[in-house]
């Protein structure tokens, strides 16, 4: 797992402005506790698309 960084404080406010108008679509797979070690398994082999993120209590 990382947090990436890039950019100023002021670029990230325009990028949610952005997404807060609908200008940027992020593809995600939502994947629960039990199913993290298939998330890790389909990152690894490069199948995710976009962002995977586990959702704890789905």
């Amino acid at each position: 797992m990382r947090a990436p960084y890039r950019g100023t404080r002021a670029e990230l406010m325009e990028v949610l402005d952005l997404a807060r108008a609908g200008a940027v679509h992020v593809e995600v797979e939502k994947y629960t506790l039990d199913e993290v070690p298939e998330a890790y398994r389909r990152l690894h082999e490069g199948a995710v698309r976009g962002r995977a993120v586990v959702v704890p209590g789905a």
